[in-house]
């Protein structure tokens, strides 16, 4: 009998466990509270353990956020591109737009 295929082998495959421990975070969050979850109840409900939640996050709050970092460069490279002249009012509602994806 063929060892099971481990999800986190392949791009595909980690795209899709990081997916479900955020979504297990986020569910858990709403249904317990933030205080009240650990990564032990988030790894479980993603099915997975938790050595496996810290090779994707550093902790908890990061399962919150998980693309931050690419968050915040994509509304630094708004504001890097920006010509001087460019009213602040469309530039900031631009610069915003990665966040409100996130």
């Amino acid at each position: 009998m063929a060892a099971p295929v481990r999800r986190g082998r392949s791009a595909a495959g980690r795209a899709e466990v990081r997916g479900d421990l955020v979504r297990a975070a986020l569910t858990l969050f709403t249904e317990h509270g933030y205080d009240d979850t650990t990564v032990d109840d988030i790894a479980a409900a993603a099915g997975v353990g938790r050595r496996t939640f810290f090779r994707y996050f550093r902790g908890k709050e990061d399962a919150v956020s998980p693309d931050h970092e690419t968050c915040l460069s994509r509304v630094d490279a708004v504001f890097a591109a920006a010509h001087d002249a460019e009213p602040l009012a469309p530039l900031v509602l631009r610069a915003a737009d990665p966040v409100f994806d996130l």
